[in-house]
């Protein structure tokens, strides 16, 4: 059989290399440069690339240039002949040529690029990256809109941005830093970074410097957010927007902080402190810092030198601990410097030592949870509001004292105060117009208004407070308004002379055509029950006194003219029925002198027994028989003035015709017996002035004793039913 000759063996086959996309293998980067070359030998032996001095070139040159394309290649992990050490891309000072596309793309290994120069806009746009690090690197812009982020990305160390740098959605998984860089693109957005989410902290801070818009609405971040030391400039627009972003720690916008432009952060969480210490926010006749809606868990402080030019506004903010302005200024005038209606403070809130406002200050419907302090405070809105409070509620104190001082009016309408509302020392000055309008305020402990400089009318309609200390000097300015203020104590002053005096400088028309009560009524109850009597009485009856001035308006009505009339009558004789003593003082001092006119009268022969037997014969011996009298015989009864005949010597209680057992005249029982309606002393039945003689000439002794004695009849009624009725409570004296 034949031997089968055996065929030579075929070489095996090279591995054909897997195609890759345009940019995965350095093949298709030919013509490497010297900087190139050693960048790719750098990354594959995990050192950084170094070029020139290792600073950020002002130029391109053949030995710093460095394309992007090769960046991208290396940030990949390179290609199978030329790999990349796990420490990444590392390189100092390039001029990068062309545009840095990441779009989409995975990095396998961190991005440091440092002192570096870009040409072209960086395209980072929905990246996955280890780490970004452009510390210290110039570039056009960067688009890395959706990009992820596992660790931190700096944009620092000098790093300057001159169009806009967008990180809407980006997620960093670690910190982002901007200290000490530059983002700039006037007239448009600087920094956009909306709905960002950062694990760790932000920070644009030591010596950041933004020109354009910064936006972070809606952004996550889970630690704090530093703008300390920052710059942020977009004049006539927004400076930083940071409008419902949440933070898990504290926003720091503080330490020569400063935006031209308007600040925005409505809506915004805050898990720790809003710091704005020593910080600039100017924008003139705009919002300079908007804060509405915003809720802090912690403090709130714009303080320690914070000045804002424009409006402050914290309408609805929510604040969990303490809200300072101590040695704040806030300017915007003619208009609202610091605006927080409906603002809560848990804590205290603190608009004092050194605070200053050129412009309105609201907080209508505030809640404060603590002290509201003004003290050392300056409000200044010169003819219109300085501070309007109304319905704000204080569950602590409230302090508008030591130093205190406003331009305008002060206005507490409707508020709600747990303990003492402090105007001591303070300074209200609203000339022509109401310095501290208080309608409606409760007040549960003191008001004190001792030592205060009040330039203006204060108005306490329908306050409510427990105690009021004041003073004289409190109230110099005059047209205050008192009508329904209730207080239960007062601390100061308590005499009548100095209430009454405090009671008349209301306005005037309180004082007369709408002449108001109350407030009278309220110091009489009080100074009763806090066991001064007698002052009480001496301000019932200046009411009374000041009721009758202000109804002289109605001239022209009979009825009121004699209402006003017998209302003096009242006050005259009884002091209102809080006088009864004047009443009997009155009667004591009619009697007395009325019994000289009678006893003048008798003396010259008009004062003659009532009984007409008396007089039905000039002479006769009289003798009573059956308590009458009657003529038994005649006899001599000259000169005992049967005639009325004045200028006879004796008079009837000497003449010898009268029978012993007649009444004897006497002036000071005679007068006792016509003032007393119901005493019946004898003299008054028994004697009577004599008013004419046998002539029938008038007999001017008798004709005025007549008329003194029915003035005092008429008197004695009078005086005896008003005892009776003040006395027995009659009458309502108040």
């Amino acid at each position: 059989m034949a031997k089968a000759t055996g065929a030579k063996p075929s070489p095996p086959k090279k591995a054909t290399p897997p195609k890759r996309a345009f940019g995965r293998s350095l093949s298709d980067f030919p013509r490497l440069s010297a900087a190139e070359k050693k960048l790719v030998a750098c990354c594959a032996g995990g050192e950084p690339c170094v070029l020139g001095d290792g600073m950020r070139p002002e130029k391109a040159t053949a030995a710093n240039t460095i394309r992007a394309g090769l960046i991208r290649f290396l940030a990949l992990g390179g290609d199978g002949d030329n790999p990349v050490h796990e420490e990444g891309v590392m390189l100092w000072g390039a001029w990068v040529k062309g545009k840095l596309n990441l779009h989409q793309a995975t990095a396998v290994v961190r991005l440091q690029l440092r002192k570096c120069h870009f040409d072209n806009t960086l395209n980072f746009m929905s990246a996955n990256l280890p780490a970004l690090v452009l510390s210290g690197c110039s570039v056009p812009g960067i688009n890395a809109d959706g990009m992820s982020v596992k660790a931190n990305v700096f944009l620092d160390d000098s790093f300057e941005a001159s169009g806009e740098i967008r990180l809407l959605g980006a997620h960093i998984g670690g910190q982002l830093y901007c200290k000490k860089s530059s983002f700039t693109n006037e007239g448009g957005y600087a920094l956009n970074a909306d709905r960002m989410s950062v694990m760790g902290s932000v920070f644009l801070n030591d010596g950041f410097e933004a020109s354009g818009e910064v936006r972070l609405l809606g952004a996550q971040i889970g630690g704090q957010l530093s703008c300390k030391n920052a710059s942020f400039a977009n004049e006539g627009g927004d400076a930083i927007t940071l409008d419902r972003m949440t933070v898990k720690g504290s926003v720091f916008l503080d330490d020569d902080f400063e935006a031209k432009g308007e600040v925005r952060l409505l809506g915004a969480q805050i898990g720790g402190n809003l710091s704005c210490k020593n910080a600039s926010f100017t924008n003139k006749g705009g919002n300079a810092l908007s804060a509405d809606g915003m809720t802090v868990k912690g403090d709130v402080f714009l303080d320690d030198g914070f000045k804002a030019k424009g409006i402050v506004r914290l309408l609805g903010a929510q604040i969990g601990g303490d809200f300072s302005c101590k040695n704040g200024s806030f300017t915007n005038e003619g208009g609202e410097a610091l605006c927080a209606d409906r603002m809560t403070v848990k804590g205290n809130a603190f608009l004092d030592d050194g605070f200053k406002a050129k412009g309105k200050v609201r907080l209508l419907g505030a809640q404060i949870g603590g002290d509201f302090s003004c003290k050392n405070g300056s409000f200044t809105n010169e003819g219109g509001e300085a501070l309007c409070a109304d319905r704000m509620t204080v569950k602590g104190n409230a302090f508008l004292d030591d130093g205190f001082k406003a331009k305008g009016e002060v206005r507490f309408c409707s508020v709600q105060i747990g303990d003492q509302f402090s105007c001591e020392g303070g300074s209200f000055d609203n000339e022509g117009g109401e310095a501290l309008n208080t309608q409606g305020m409760s007040v549960k402990g003191v008001v004190l208004l001792r030592d205060a400089l009040i330039n203006g009318a204060i108005d306490l309609t329908a306050a409510k407070i427990g105690t009021l200390a004041d003073d004289a000097d409190a109230w110099q300015a005059g047209g205050h308004l008192l009508d329904g203020l209730h207080y239960d104590r007062i601390i100061g002053p308590t005499d009548a002379k100095m209430r009454t005096k405090w009671l008349k400088q209301q306005r005037s028309d309180q004082l007369n055509e709408d002449f108001a009560p109350q407030p009278w009524e309220q110091l009489i109850k009080v100074l009763r029950e806090m066991g001064h009597p007698e002052d009480a009485a001496k301000v019932a009856i200046a009411k009374q006194d000041q009721w009758r001035a202000a109804t002289k308006t109605n001239k022209r009505k009979f009825g009121e003219k004699m209402r006003r009339g017998l209302h003096w009558l009242y006050g005259w004789i009884a002091g209102y029925g809080y006088r009864p003593i004047w009443t009997v003082y009155w009667m004591m001092g009619v009697w007395i002198s009325f019994a000289f006119v009678y006893e003048n009268a008798a003396q010259r022969g008009a004062m003659a027994p009532a009984n007409p037997v008396m007089h039905s014969h000039e002479a006769g011996e009289i003798e009573k028989a059956d308590s009458s009298y009657k003529i038994i015989s005649n006899v001599n009864v000259t000169g005992c003035g049967v005639s009325g005949d004045v200028s006879l010597s004796n008079f009837w209680n000497r003449c010898p015709g009268m029978p012993p057992e007649y009444t004897t005249f006497n002036a000071l029982f005679y007068s006792l017996d016509l003032i007393l309606p119901l005493v019946d002393l004898q003299q008054d039945s028994d004697w009577a002035p004599v008013v004419m003689n046998g002539k029938t000439e008038t007999l001017w002794p008798g004709w005025w004793a007549r008329s003194f004695m029915w003035f005092e009849i008429l008197f004695g009624w009078v005086a005896s039913l008003t005892l009776v009725a003040v006395l027995g409570r009659l009458v309502d004296k108040d």
